[in-house]
């Protein structure tokens, strides 16, 4: 018998059988085998033939056994299963009940958990957009971008030049492909008039680096670059734009006054690495022109070979570089950095920003999470008795926990639901305040994707089990006994220390936030404050591209400028005009070469914007010169310049500075000096919050040298707004094929060079902000809970004598308390680390002291306002009363 135990496995024992089972049917077997061989028996078998043939018409008895231990295993295993619905749907009934009794309650708590998790929900998505989520090109981390760069050099050198291009092609091996590309401004004309487009121009290769898919259509091929075939991609934001035309395949649009064939359209969201947003792509021609246009400067873009690495590659780029240097020596050098193309997605500012955003939106999820548990610990306080009774009828402490934790998990994934309307608004929100620095670069469209939506929903699973875990587990370890136990739990004293604990956390975690957005604001207000150099409200710019296949030469250009210039001149209203390469905040050119006077003892490193202007620049700025003069016609011959107060200073020391001299140290062998012909008293050319440097150089305007956008400057008696429209027509008539690339006056240029730190400001401040609105309600529950559970004590005091304003200071003092030491915690950890976010101020350092005042006294305020109404109603109560209801 031990044998067939032990040969079918009958003898084990599993948990889902109970003991006996296995016994059990093997008694029912060897019944049916007794019962074959008795009927056997009547017709005349003898008995050991008969059970040998009762047994063989039987079949083999061990499979009998499993099948029927099966059957038993699968019975008791439902049995299980069903135990474990039931117990689930009867949390659920319990968890509902428990809601539907306090509603207020129920709200509340929906309300702060939706509220944190779908602002971190929105927050996030807005992040994985920008900086996380997969590139839209085929295996995107072997994407990197070839950028020269010279040893010692304060920037890189984005652009190889022509001769450099073809050695790098033929000895990259470590690359699988590379691409040519460069950036350019196209005009589009047609039945609804000039458009200047933006356009990436590529090499025919294009789709064998980036592998990038077409909504309709094709990408380049190497034979598009044959004979005299033009061909376009159009990026599919573009393609909305104009109609949406599903037959656009195979039409031609005219670009620069020449038929281009339209082949494909680009998927939804796709942009060029390292170019950003724009309308179309064009591929070079075979000679490497655009529309006979020679490009004076190349980009290069590669796909890493198979099994070669960011750093393997670069070692392998230092040695060609090498290589290249002493085989064709040049004057910039060989030298080349590779960098990953997810880098191009958000400049070092933006993402900063954007990780500092979502570092404040997870410190407002933990103010959330402590609110709804502390909320859960004073509903738990209140249900000592119906939990009393439960164990008391036989529940486990493992029971009651997961009832608490059950119940809070069921309301965080309902509260999820309204979460994802939040986040769904949030995601809006943003977008529509996002500045172009973020959307130029990004290479998907803001939405609350499946990502977002997924973390949505963990967050809030997340949340409900932290919420729900320390309640459950103090009523699960609380004893109860006798009808006064529930007010003796009431009083305990742990609860209340846990309870004050959590708000002080919540008070620390606001400064912090508070602390963030004071510095933002100041910081903001600082920028809003600089002065420009210039009559901001007086002044228009209209800004041109002169292409250069109708203005090729110097004399071309400057017979249009002189025209314009005079027909903007007898617009009336019209004060003065001037031209320029670049104005603020828009800027200019960089100079990276280190500067030096004549006569200085060393040359001083750093980067200095510059402007090409033509004669009365300033006075139509409105900027005022301390010294010296404006440009004049011929000092392009003269070399020379004007340079602000900052640049005079650096230079020159408080010396002289009219008919000095300097240069841009460049390293080239002959010395090119600038005479300062004038000083103005300070022009931010790079904008309010420019940080490349305070001084600038202009210089004069050089009508031989093609490629610069020209923006013209209008001085008007009013308001510039009013003069847009004949501003606009002075172009048209010049020229009905050159478009404006932009037309707006200096305030607007101005708001929106402001976008980026307005963008941080507004929603920092809005986190703040509802992190101290969830703090106050938390701080506002926890004095009114304890006001309520110490009424018998207040009761006899004052039923004693006590003044009401002793029992009201008690309050205060306690709620106070609180504050002073969450502050104090809050500062402290603010201190270490608003450091990170010390790139994205101006004016204003971390630790300001400001701040730091008025946000403790903000906090102090708030915390006194939370305590002011439970303190009211703590001394209107009548002691008598109090004492009989007790």
């Amino acid at each position: 018998m031990m044998g067939d135990r032990q040969g079918d496995g009958g003898g084990r024992r599993t948990p889902l059988l109970r003991p006996g089972v296995h016994e059990g049917i093997d008694l029912e077997l060897e019944h049916h085998i007794a019962e074959r061989t008795e009927r056997l028996i009547d017709e005349g078998w003898e008995p050991e033939a008969a059970r040998r043939e009762a047994e063989r018409r039987f079949g083999v008895k061990r499979r009998w056994k499993n099948e029927l231990v099966a059957e038993a295993r699968g019975e008791v295993g439902r049995r299980w299963l069903m135990g474990i619905v039931d117990s689930v749907v009867q949390d659920v009934r319990y968890a509902v009940r428990g809601a539907l009794r306090q509603p207020g309650l129920t709200l509340t708590l929906l309300g702060t958990l939706a509220l944190g998790i779908g602002a971190t929900g929105g927050v996030f998505s807005v992040i994985d957009t920008v900086l996380m989520r997969p590139l839209p090109y085929e295996e995107p981390d072997r994407l990197v971008d070839l950028e020269p760069f010279r040893e010692g050099a304060r920037v890189v050198r984005r652009e190889f030049s022509a001769a450099q291009v073809a050695p790098w092609i033929e000895g990259a091996d470590f690359l699988s492909s590379v691409a040519r590309h460069d950036r350019l401004s196209m005009l589009r004309t047609g039945e609804q008039g000039p458009t200047a487009l933006s356009a990436v121009v590529a090499s025919a290769n294009l789709d064998d680096v980036l592998g990038v898919g077409t909504a309709l259509g094709r990408a380049f091929v190497p034979e598009d670059v044959t004979g005299d075939r033009r061909v376009v991609l159009l990026s599919w934001t573009y393609w909305r734009e104009t109609g949406a035309d599903p037959d656009i395949i195979g039409s031609e649009i005219e670009l620069n006054e020449t038929p281009w064939t339209v082949i494909g359209v680009l998927e939804r969201g796709v942009k060029f690495p390292v170019a950003g947003t724009t309308e179309i792509w064009v591929p070079y021609a075979a000679d490497g022109s655009v529309v006979g246009e020679a490009r004076r400067g190349v980009r290069l873009l590669g796909r890493l070979a198979e099994g070669v690495s960011v750093e393997s590659a670069q070692a392998r780029a230092d040695a060609l570089a090498v290589r290249l240097e002493e085989a064709i020596p040049g004057d910039f050098g060989w030298a080349v950095k590779l960098s990953p193309v997810g880098e191009w997605r958000a400049n070092r500012d933006i993402a900063r920003g954007l990780w500092i955003l979502g570092a404040g939106v997870l410190l407002m999820l933990v103010i959330t999470v402590v609110n709804a548990t502390n909320l859960l610990l004073v509903r738990g306080q209140g249900r000592m008795g119906e939990f009393g009774i439960r164990k008391a009828l036989g529940a486990s402490r493992g029971r009651v926990a997961r009832q608490v934790v059950f119940e809070s998990l069921l309301l965080s994934l309902a509260a999820g639901v309204v979460a994802t309307c939040v986040a769904w608004a949030s995601v809006a929100g943003i977008a529509w305040l996002a500045p172009r620095e973020i959307t130029f670069g990004m290479a998907h469209e803001f939405g609350l994707e499946g990502r977002a939506l997924g973390l949505v929903f963990a967050v809030a699973s997340a949340a409900g089990l932290a919420v729900g875990a320390l309640p459950g587990i103090r009523l699960s370890l609380a004893r109860v006994a006798g009808s006064g136990s529930a007010s003796a739990v009431g009083r305990d004293r742990s609860a209340g220390r846990l309870r004050t604990a959590l708000v002080t956390g919540e008070i620390a975690v606001s400064v912090i936030l508070l602390v963030g957005a004071g510095l933002f604001l100041r910081s903001f207000g600082n920028v809003l404050s600089v002065d420009m150099g210039m009559a901001t409200h007086e002044v228009a710019f209209a800004t041109v591209d002169l292409p250069e296949s109708r203005y090729a030469s110097g004399a071309d250009r400057a017979a249009f400028v002189d025209d314009a210039l005079l027909r903007l001149q007898s617009i009336p209203g019209v004060v003065s005009t001037a031209v320029s390469t670049g104005v603020p905040p828009s800027g200019g050119a960089l100079h990276f070469s280190p500067i030096r006077a004549e006569g200085g003892d060393a040359s001083i490193e750093q980067v200095t914007p510059s402007v090409q202007a033509g004669p009365g620049f300033l006075s139509t700025l409105g900027a005022e010169l301390v010294a010296g003069r404006e440009l004049t016609e011929g000092d392009l011959d003269r070399h020379a310049v004007v340079i602000d107060q900052d640049l005079a200073d650096l230079l020159f020391e408080g010396g002289p500075v009219v008919d000095q001299r300097f240069t841009f140290d460049s390293g080239a062998d002959e010395v090119r000096w600038l005479t300062v012909a004038g000083v103005v008293e300070e022009l931010a050319v790079g904008g309010a919050d420019d940080r490349t440097g305070a001084t600038v150089v202009i210089e004069p305007m050089n009508m031989d040298a093609p490629g610069s956008w020209l923006v013209f400057t209008v001085r008007t008696a009013d308001d510039p707004a009013d003069l847009m429209a004949p501003i606009r027509a002075v172009f048209n008539d010049l020229d009905t094929r050159l478009p404006l690339i932009r037309l707006e006056t200096a305030e607007a240029a101005f708001g929106e060079s402001l976008s980026r730190p307005r963008f941080v400001v507004l929603l920092f401040s809005v986190v703040a902000w509802l992190a101290l609105a969830l703090s106050a309600v938390g701080i506002y529950g926890v004095v009114s809970y304890a006001v309520r559970q110490r009424r018998r004590e207040m009761g006899i005091r004052m039923a004693l004598g006590a003044p009401a304003s002793r029992v009201r200071g008690a309050i205060f003092r306690w709620g106070l308390t609180m504050a002073a030491v969450g502050i104090g915690a809050g500062v402290g950890v603010a201190l270490q680390l608003d450091e990170a976010a010390e790139a994205l101020l101006f004016g204003v350092q971390p630790g300001d002291l400001t701040t730091l005042i008025v946000v403790g006294l903000v906090m102090f305020g708030v915390t006194a306002l939370a305590c002011l109404l439970p303190a009211l109603r703590a001394t209107r109560l009548d002691p008598a009363e109090v004492l009989r209801v007790e």
